[in-house]
């Protein structure tokens, strides 16, 4: 498809001066958008990345983190109660992700003394917080997404 010289401004979104800049044999224009494109690939990648690494930290605030093999993971949710008492012993999970975006899964068994606690006699767990050793998760798994 050939174009006037107003409708190559205007899909550009420039001025004549940009028109100029786009006028040359099809190597010198393609060489031109590659420069162009691979500017604009590297800002959004960086903007990408900071938008990446400010909800990490939000989530990593909002619902806690964990050191695991030398990498912090922010959970993405908030730590549940699962398996409860379907098929073994209750533990708490939680997804979370790496600054790279990796998914996981985190377990965490409870204290022995909670695993131990008669309900009847002192009712259930009102402090969750006390449930397990938050620093020190029984299971963390890389999850192939």
């Amino acid at each position: 498809m050939k174009y006037t010289k107003q409708e190559a401004i205007e899909l550009i979104g420039g001025t004549e001066e940009d028109y100029q800049d786009f006028r040359g044999t099809k190597e010198q224009v393609s060489a031109k958008l590659a420069k162009m494109f691979s500017i604009v690939d590297e800002t959004l990648a960086e903007e990408i990345a900071i938008y990446a690494n400010e909800g990490f930290d939000k989530m990593a605030r909002e619902n806690g983190s964990i050191q695991h093999e030398g990498q912090e993971l922010a959970l993405t949710q908030i730590a549940y109660a699962d398996n409860m008492g379907t098929d073994g012993d209750i533990y708490y999970k939680a997804a979370a992700i790496d600054r790279a975006g990796n998914d996981y899964e985190i377990n965490w068994d409870l204290k022995e003394e909670v695993k131990n606690r008669d309900v009847e006699k002192y009712g259930y767990l009102e402090d969750e917080s006390e449930a397990c050793d938050w620093d020190s998760p029984s299971d963390v798994r890389k999850l192939d997404l």
